[in-house]
C-alpha cells in the first residue's frame, strides 16, 4: 500500500481530536448528571461507548483507504452540522455553545481535507496498475522464484 499523503494523515488525527474530545465531553456531562446512581451512570457510559463505535471504526477504515467509509463520514458531518450550529447560536456564549461550535468546524475541516487532490489520489489509486501478469514481476521483498520446479 502506498504511503499515506501529509493531508490524510492531517485529517486523520483531527479526525481522532475530535471524537477524543466528544467523548471526553459526553462521558463528563453523563458523569456530572448521574453522578448519584451508578447503575444509571454505568449504562449511559456503556451506550456512549457503542456510539463511539462507528467513528472509530470509520476512522479506521479511513486509514485503511476505503473510500465508502470517506463518503459514509462525509454524509455523518453533513447530517450533523445543522443540530451543531442550531444548538451552538440558541446557546450562545456557553461553553457547551462554543464546544458544538470548534466540533462542527473540526469536522467541516476534515471533510474538506478528504477531499483534497492528494487526498483524492492516494483514495483511487489503482493498486492493479501496480501488478502485472509478467513472469518477472516479484512482490518487493518476495524470495525470488525458481522456475524450474
Amino acid at each position: 500500500m502506498p504511503s499515506r499523503p501529509s493531508p490524510i494523515k492531517l485529517a486523520i488525527t483531527l479526525y481522532l481530536v475530535s471524537i477524543t474530545c466528544a467523548l471526553g465531553w459526553n462521558i463528563w456531562t453523563i458523569a456530572a448528571k448521574n453522578s448519584d446512581d451508578p447503575e444509571c451512570l454505568v449504562g449511559a457510559l456503556v451506550a456512549i461507548l457503542l456510539v463511539f463505535a462507528l467513528p472509530l471504526f470509520l476512522v479506521y477504515k479511513i486509514y485503511q483507504r476505503r473510500n465508502w467509509a470517506r463518503a459514509t463520514y462525509t454524509v455523518l458531518v453533513i447530517v450533523s452540522l445543522y443540530p451543531y450550529v442550531t444548538r451552538s447560536l440558541i446557546q450562545l456564549p456557553s461553553p457547551k455553545a462554543l464546544f458544538y461550535l470548534s466540533q462542527a468546524l473540526i469536522q467541516t475541516v476534515v471533510v474538506i481535507i478528504l477531499y483534497l487532490p492528494a487526498s483524492n489520489r492516494w483514495f483511487f489509486l489503482d493498486t492493479a496498475s501496480q501488478t502485472t501478469c509478467d513472469s518477472d514481476w516479484e512482490p518487493p521483498g518476495a524470495p525470488p522464484i525458481d522456475d524450474n520446479l
